[in-house]
């Protein structure tokens, strides 16, 4: 059996994974009253359960608002949500990116209009504003993992929560390679604190203008050292926070020694669905880096005689950057936890 569900995934509702699992259950006892019964003894919500019972082959729609009657603006902005304080991408769309679907041309203003004040009488001047059209070509980010079906049927959570972090990040990967390209690109000036702050200081001239809406990438390692740096404000830690004012995510999609500031208005794109594919069939190849395409000598796993489920995300959305100066990088970071290191 073979199930795809589009849906938003939220910590206080575990949809994906409650009707994942219901589908297993369905396939070890023979139908669909089995998930829908499962997956009511297991709580899940009623958005989960509207999908099991659905006219439709339960589980197979794309269109989850439809059955629910909630807007993809609503589904998307769920796992938005969820995510903000942990993925660029989520930050970004929720924090003045333009947002536009994907497979779309987006109108950007590049050159705002200005007002002027006359007095009566006085002629009135012109404005000028500058427009650009974006294209935004459809992206996707995956993450496929196999497990067996105790284990499906037993924990939710790590499920629920992984699948939707491993997709993020590589939704994040690709926002910063298009964010950093034609973005200006830096070597740390020394490792004393004052040359933290002049690295940050080079990231703001690069890239802060009026009515820009900010946020810092830092690589892990970045991040262990700047959360030792004292700001006056206490908001950092190495997982995150706020640094210098400036919101801070902490992603493994930044290379080791390095930080890109990004003003999120300078970026225009979308998240269009979030979709799972669980299977009990069919065959993987274990590797990380599989074969593509397969060959006579790829090694496969059959998950049905392994007892095995597939379980496939998909994240679908769009990003692209309008302004080239809306982001810099700086590289080389090493800067020393003690205040009185030399620069």
């Amino acid at each position: 059996m073979r199930a795809a569900i589009s849906i938003a995934s939220t910590a206080k509702n575990h949809d994906l994974a409650h009707i994942a699992r219901a589908f297993v259950t369905a396939e070890e006892h023979g139908g669909r009253k089995q998930a829908v019964d499962h997956a009511e003894r297991s709580g899940a919500s009623p958005r989960a359960l509207s999908v099991l019972k659905s006219a439709v082959a339960a589980g197979t729609t794309s269109n989850w608002g439809a059955l629910t009657n909630d807007t993809d603006d609503g589904v998307v902005g769920a796992f938005i949500e969820s995510l903000s304080a942990t993925s660029i991408l989520a930050y970004a769309l929720s924090n003045g990116a333009t947002r536009a679907p994907a497979q779309s041309r987006a109108v950007v203003v590049t050159n705002a209009a200005s007002g002027s004040v006359v007095s009566e009488g006085s002629v009135t001047p012109v404005t000028s504003l500058g427009l650009n059209s974006t294209p935004i070509p459809p992206k996707k980010a995956v993450s496929l993992i196999v497990i067996s079906k105790e284990l499906m049927l037993s924990n939710v959570a790590i499920l629920d929560a992984e699948l939707r972090k491993a997709t993020a990040r590589a939704a994040d990967a690709e926002l910063l390679s298009e964010a950093q390209a034609g973005g200006s690109t830096s070597a740390s000036v020394g490792t004393s604190d004052e040359a933290a702050k002049i690295d940050l200081a080079t990231l703001l001239a690069a890239v802060n203008i009026a009515g820009s809406s900010l946020v810092l990438a830092m690589a892990p390692d970045v991040a262990n050292r700047a959360a030792l740096i004292d700001d006056g404000r206490g908001l950092m830690s190495p997982s995150g926070g706020i640094w210098f004012g400036i919101q801070t995510i902490v992603t493994d999609a930044c290379t080791a020694g390095t930080m890109t500031l990004i003003d999120v208005t300078g970026l225009v794109g979308g998240i269009e669905s979030f979709e799972i594919v669980s299977s009990g069939n069919g065959a993987v190849q274990m590797e990380t880096v599989p074969d593509s395409p397969p060959t006579a000598s790829t090694v496969t796993l059959s998950l049905w005689q392994s007892n095995l489920v597939g379980l496939n995300a998909t994240l679908w959305f769009g990003i692209e950057k309008h302004r080239a100066a809306a982001s810099a990088t700086i590289t080389d970071i090493a800067w020393s936890v003690s205040p009185d290191s030399p620069a």
